[in-house]
């Protein structure tokens, strides 16, 4: 068979044809998939980035920006709470828990405690922190010429601390002692920066010295005029979207107002209540209300040589019951409040919530007073007893919100037929004057610091230099002894329910309020969340949530956004 000379084609021509056929229609069919089909879905999502300062205007200015004797100013406390950090702090409900610790243990006597340092903590200028720190800080609390508050010192004097290694701490207890915990909470110090200051010049050196602490920021530049933090990140922690936070400080609560109106700060942290309703742009502010850990009560002194009547329960339960306390609260532009019924605040974990309360009664209040011979026999207005007439005066200081509640509990007294008066003082004179020498029939103020352990040791025992009323009551004396020595914090409740219990019934004071701090935040700030704080220097404790700058970034459908 003859060989063909040249190569078969691969298709025949009506062949191919068709092939071309098929691949045009194939190619039409994954045009119409792909460009026939919807286009997906997409969301346009405003998302933090970094970057931007958040400035926040304060009332005053730093006087002693150290974590041993920060609490007396509230820019201090503000400070010392972003800059240091101790080996346990506060959470929401008062109860300590870990920080610069990363465990600890108590031993079956209640008598020792052992703390394990987290590895590798750092001061704001790369020093190493180790135990040694510590144990330095709690030995210059116990110091004899320690000038800060008595009872730090009292509090450290119950243990001695040694330092074992560079990470390990422990504190010997004498006998068992449950709010221990609560002073492991304080800012430690550098012992590099402080070893060389001599204990009892510390509130005058302490202005001078360079802030090095531990805390979540640190210390960029300060002057007279403002202070700025920038973040200082650790492991386990993220940076915050805002790069850094300023304090700008102002003489006058005024000042600060007209700043936020003209946009120079973001922040408002006092004054909100006063000046709220008067600010321009009060569109543009976000307000943030968390109850403190701190009650305004009026106290009356049960040794009162002047009106020895206060003594009596009888007279003390006429005088909470015959004032509207909701009404005092909701009449004054001063501030906010919460009507407080318990020496214990409402957010700590000893708070009885069911616990017996003395509602408002005028009637009732007036027929105590007659039961208890106190009648207006002459028709003069003012009731009298054996021929003395009821008149009491409230002391209390020159702060507005404390001279506001005062001027409306005795217009509700003099109702009464009392003759009462107001008396405000400035605070040192209230306290040197009146407080200390117990010179006063009943005296308005308001405790700070009651975050923490519920111990109300040191304001009710009868055996107290700060009991100022000098309320003795042998049974609310024992329970307060008990609890103080007893680690289940089950045992403690139940001896802290019995105690407010007592209160309640023996009515040693009115307390008043537990005041709401308002914190103002401007709207172009975003993502700002504000839970319960024990006091105001922890509103910035979410601070690394909140951004000023955002990018519009595209989001699939059903994505979720970048979290914040």
């Amino acid at each position: 068979m003859a060989r063909s000379d040249t190569l078969p084609r691969p298709f025949p021509l009506a062949d191919s044809n068709r092939w071309i056929a098929v691949l045009v229609l194939v190619g039409l069919l994954l045009l119409i998939r792909v460009y026939g089909q919807e286009e997906p879905e997409v969301s346009f999502q405003n998302l933090p980035v970094y970057g931007g300062v958040f400035r926040e205007g304060v009332e005053g200015t730093p006087l002693y920006v150290n974590p041993v004797i920060c609490n007396y100013n509230e820019i201090d406390r503000t400070l010392c709470r972003l800059l240091y950090r101790g080996l346990m702090r506060f959470n929401q409900h008062g109860k300590p828990v870990l920080d610069l610790a990363q465990s600890y243990g108590i031993s079956a006597t209640g008598q020792t405690y052992t703390f394990t340092l987290q590895p590798d903590l750092r001061w704001h200028d790369g020093t190493r922190l180790t135990a040694q720190d510590v144990q330095f800080t709690f030995e210059l609390l116990q110091d004899p010429d320690f000038p800060g508050e008595a009872a730090l010192t009292t509090a450290a004097r119950l243990a001695r601390v040694e330092a074992v290694g560079t990470d390990t701490l422990i504190f010997e207890l004498e006998q068992p002692f449950a709010p221990f915990l609560d002073l492991t909470t304080l800012g430690l110090l550098p012992r590099h920066i402080y070893d060389r200051i001599p204990v009892a010049d510390l509130f005058a050196r302490t202005p001078s010295l360079d802030i090095v602490g531990n805390g979540p920021f640190r210390v960029t530049h300060r002057n007279g005029d403002s202070i700025r933090l920038r973040p200082f990140v650790t492991r386990g922690s993220r940076a915050p979207f805002i790069s850094a936070l300023e304090l700008r400080f102002y003489p006058h609560t005024a000042d600060l107002y007209s700043d936020f109106a003209r946009g120079e700060i973001e922040g408002l942290s006092t004054g909100i209540a006063q000046n709220f309703a008067v600010l321009p742009n009060r569109e543009e502010l976000q307000l943030f209300f968390s109850e403190e850990s701190s009650l305004v009560i009026v106290l009356f002194n049960h040794q009162s040589e002047t009106l020895p009547t206060l003594a009596e329960v009888q007279v003390r339960a006429a005088l909470v019951q015959g004032v509207n306390r909701a009404q005092v609260l909701a009449n004054s532009s001063q501030g906010w409040g919460v009507v407080a019924h318990s020496p214990v605040p409402v957010n700590n974990w000893a708070h009885k919530p069911d616990m017996a309360q003395i509602p408002f009664d005028p009637l009732q209040a007036v027929r105590l007073l007659d039961d208890s011979g106190w009648r207006d026999r002459d028709g003069d207005g003012i009731r009298e007893r054996e021929g003395n007439p009821f008149r009491l005066t409230l002391h209390t200081s020159d702060d507005e919100l404390l001279a506001s509640y005062g001027e409306a509990l005795v217009s509700y007294w003099r109702d009464m037929d009392i003759d009462a008066e107001v008396v405000s003082l400035p605070f040192d004179t209230l306290v040197s004057e009146h407080l200390e020498p117990r010179d006063f029939h009943a005296v308005l103020v308001r405790i700070l610091d009651l975050e923490g352990d519920p111990d109300p040791f040191r304001f009710w025992h009868s055996s107290q230099a700060l009991n100022y009323g000098g309320w003795s009551n042998p049974f609310a004396d024992q329970l307060m002894e008990q609890a103080r020595i007893t680690l289940d914090q089950e045992a403690r409740r139940h001896l802290y329910h019995q105690f407010q219990d007592i209160f309640a019934a023996d009515v040693p004071a009115l307390p008043l309020s537990y005041p709401v701090y308002a914190y103002g935040v401007h709207q172009r700030v975003k993502h700002v969340q504000m839970g319960l704080l024990n006091n105001s220097s922890e509103r910035f404790d979410s601070f690394a949530d909140w951004a000023i700058l955002s990018a519009r970034v595209p989001m699939p459908a059903g994505e979720a956004p970048f979290p914040n």
